[in-house]
């Protein structure tokens, strides 16, 4: 007998004791909460739509969103091999690279690298993407001498020759110096500021470049009251942007501390 989409849906959907509708309003639900960091409600609610997750994988990846912060690891990895299972073979980009981030946020670097990997064969052009796959494969190397004699931070540069002179390749560049194994920070901090002062000149109100910036005068150079002062500007620049887009969080908790230390 055939059944048509729809009837099957159906039954999985009265199975879960969950309507489209409230399937779709769930969804939808999860990701405003995700937004708002708000990562145990987002939990509760996307879990109740985890029976249905054959038929919308993208519930795979809320999923894996919210429960990425949660000290026991062990229903987040079960959602990670369902998701590797539901995105073997995939064009979706996007959810790919968030389950790299999920994985990224829950430690997981080794599976993090995976799923960025898979993204930017996809879609190689994302500087997200490849920033963060950058971030989650010098973590995931269990020494830096191993890491260094890698240098697959160099060859992923070469994949965004086509971003050259703009204000995300400056930012690139300053963040491959800044996780080379072999920096120094007496004698490199200075090119990863004229990086990143390159980007300036292009955009001084770009987050990331802001953030950077802040960052290198508060751990490099030890110029609280200018860190302190690029940190203000990049809540500035990201208040109308989504909480989950941004740092906001930490940034506001970093300058508590700098005020004490001005």
């Amino acid at each position: 007998m055939k059944f048509h989409f729809s009837i099957i849906l159906a039954m999985v959907l009265a199975i879960t004791g969950c309507s489209k509708v409230d399937l779709t309003a769930s969804i939808e639900k999860t990701k405003s909460l995700l937004k708002e960091r708000k990562l145990e409600e987002a939990d509760k609610t996307i879990t109740k739509c985890l029976p249905a997750a054959k038929k919308s994988p993208q519930i795979l990846v809320l999923a894996a969103l919210a429960k990425a912060n949660k000290k026991d690891k062990t229903d987040f990895l079960s959602i990670i091999d369902q998701a590797q299972e539901a995105f073997k073979e995939t064009d979706d980009s996007e959810s790919l690279t968030l389950l790299g981030r999920a994985c990224y946020e829950a430690g997981e670097f080794e599976l993090s690298v995976d799923f960025l990997e898979q993204s930017l064969e996809l879609n190689p052009n994302d500087l997200y993407t490849a920033t963060l796959l950058i971030s989650a494969e010098y973590k995931s190397f269990k020494s830096m001498r191993s890491y260094s004699k890698n240098n697959r931070y160099f060859q992923l540069a070469k994949k965004f020759k086509s971003l050259r002179d703009s204000v995300q390749f400056y930012n690139l560049e300053a963040i491959i110096l800044a996780v080379n194994p072999m920096f120094d920070v007496r004698t490199d901090r200075t090119r990863v500021e004229q990086k990143l002062m390159t980007a300036m000149l292009k955009d001084k109100k770009n987050p990331t470049t802001l953030l950077n910036l802040a960052v290198v005068y508060d751990i490099y150079f030890n110029k609280k009251r200018k860190a302190h002062g690029l940190y203000e500007l990049y809540l500035e620049a990201v208040k109308l942007l989504p909480p989950d887009n941004t740092q906001v969080d930490k940034v506001q908790r970093r300058m508590t501390v700098l005020q004490t230390e001005l």
